[in-house]
């Protein structure tokens, strides 16, 4: 099912932004206020997982380990 927003009035944007480090979140709110107005919701779904090992594996990566554990706790 797919919502047309702009039929029903709604001024949306959706915006990428990796999250793993804090420090673009306050320009990304600034853009969203800038375009949109006002915040009224933010939606964040800001996740990653690694596929195909365990946490135990001897071959995981531990950079994109600790990269995703930057991004899922932010």
């Amino acid at each position: 099912m797919v919502f047309n927003l702009r039929v029903k009035g709604v001024r949306a944007i959706a915006i990428y932004a990796a999250q793993g480090d804090p420090a673009p979140a306050e320009p990304l709110i600034a853009k969203i206020v800038e375009q949109v107005g006002k915040r009224d919701n933010l939606v964040n779904n800001a996740a990653i997982a690694l596929q195909d090992k365990t946490i135990d594996d001897p071959e995981i990566d531990n950079v994109a380990m600790d990269g995703q554990w930057a991004i899922n706790t932010a």
